[in-house]
């Protein structure tokens, strides 16, 4: 009976995969205002956005007060697919590009989106900038010297190292809030596109530390007390300690650190992920002499090992968030018919690749009436773009199907090759 059972329960697993791997056919159309290639890419992402709804949607709905009445709003959301994606028909009809999709749902992704992945045997390298960390209460702070500034630098380091995902940059001396007693990151999309322009980057990084108090303390046996008056701590180094040697200090025992990131879009200002980071460390957690934060004798102290591995917790998280953004670039000038990007080969660029242009309604930025907070900027799709020569930091490109001329500052996309 048992064994029955069990070849029931195999079977049926077997079924289940099978069935999940089964490729996912979805159709999508977009408008052709904009060309081409601009509308193919908003068919297939309307198709993929089909596909996903298709294995199952949730259905979120609200009500809301309109000149005295009560209306609702029902939205529908999924989960994004994995795998990859191939055009199985595509053709125009009635001023509308039309696709049909087929999705290989892929294992190995199963955490990536479709549209996640660079192109194959290269990086798109997104540029990052880490700007200063704000400090909640500084006084806990006080033997981190300049932490909010160093903070930066060393999430600009660790993102640098992270192989060609990011190009990063440090920002630690200027913060993106406009008052620094204000904490809500939704206020600072203004600051955070003016410094993403600034540095010529797409991404924005920063946020505050909560916390780095002092949790707990207690007595440590320590051997002619006298000779470590440096140390932070009460201490007994009476009579019988200068003689004899032993006393007592009643010093910090664990501390915890506890940070907030803040992970925004340079080019809309838009604040992409919030996330909390805690951890706490037990034994050597304040050093005799203030340490210098990041460095090689701060990370080999028990608080400098938990902070240390924090960070790489964090850096992953700015990671995993990023990847599948697509990659973004500008137009620093037009000459003619021909447009240069501030963006090259150093980027991942090749000749030949196609990058879809848009233009920001900074005017028409969207702003909460009643919070005040500003929560995006509209964008017009305006065409595509398609490399002809790559530089290290720079690419020549040309507008194919623009429906208005292409200018300096107007953004653009990467546009993958399916």
């Amino acid at each position: 009976m048992r064994l029955n059972r069990f070849c029931a329960a195999l079977v049926a697993a077997l079924f289940c995969v099978a069935a999940s791997a089964a490729p996912i056919e979805a159709n999508g159309t977009a408008p052709m205002d904009a060309g081409a290639t601009a509308a193919r890419e908003m068919a297939i992402q309307d198709a993929l956005r089909q596909a996903a709804l298709s294995q199952g949607a949730q259905v979120d709905s609200a009500q809301y007060m309109n000149s005295g009445q009560v209306s609702e709003s029902t939205s529908l959301s999924a989960a994004p697919i994995s795998g990859k994606v191939r055009v199985l028909e595509e053709h125009e009809e009635g001023g509308l590009y039309q696709v049909r999709v087929s999705i290989d749902p892929d294992p190995a992704t199963a955490h990536t989106a479709a549209g996640c992945r660079s192109p194959v045997g290269r990086a798109l390298r997104r540029r990052v900038v880490a700007a200063y960390f704000y400090i909640d209460h500084e006084a806990d702070a006080s033997d981190l010297d300049a932490l909010g500034v160093r903070l930066a630098h060393d999430v600009a380091r660790r993102l640098a190292q992270r192989s060609n995902e990011f190009a990063a940059r440090d920002a630690g001396n200027i913060g993106v809030l406009p008052d620094s007693h204000l904490t809500e990151p939704d206020l600072a999309a203004s600051a955070v596109r003016q410094l993403a322009a600034s540095t010529n980057s797409q991404f924005v990084v920063t946020g505050r530390v909560l916390s780095a108090a002092v949790t707990n303390r207690g007595p440590r046996l320590t051997f002619f007390g006298s000779t470590i008056s440096s140390q932070q701590g009460l201490f007994f180094n009476g009579p019988p300690a200068a003689l004899f040697g032993p006393g007592l200090i009643y010093r910090s025992t664990a501390r915890e650190f506890q940070l907030e990131l803040w992970i925004y879009d340079g080019l809309t200002g838009s604040l992409l992920r919030t996330q909390q980071f805690s951890t706490i460390a037990t034994g050597y957690v304040q050093p005799k002499t203030p340490l210098v934060y990041g460095t090689e004798a701060f990370w080999q102290t028990d608080y400098g090992e938990e902070i240390n591995t924090l960070m790489d917790n964090v850096t992953n998280e700015v990671a995993s968030t990023l990847s599948c953004i697509p990659f973004s670039a500008r137009v620093l000038r037009v000459a003619g018919d021909q447009l240069f990007l501030d963006a090259g080969g150093l980027d991942g660029l090749q000749v030949g690749d196609k990058l879809l242009v848009y233009r920001q309604r900074l005017s028409n930025a969207v702003i909460d009436p009643q919070s005040g907070r500003e929560l995006g900027v509209p964008e017009t799709l305006l065409g595509d773009v398609s490399l002809i020569q790559v530089q290290p930091n720079l690419s020549v490109a040309v507008a194919h199907g623009a429906r208005a001329a292409v200018q300096a500052g107007d953004l653009l996309r990467f546009v993958p090759r399916r």
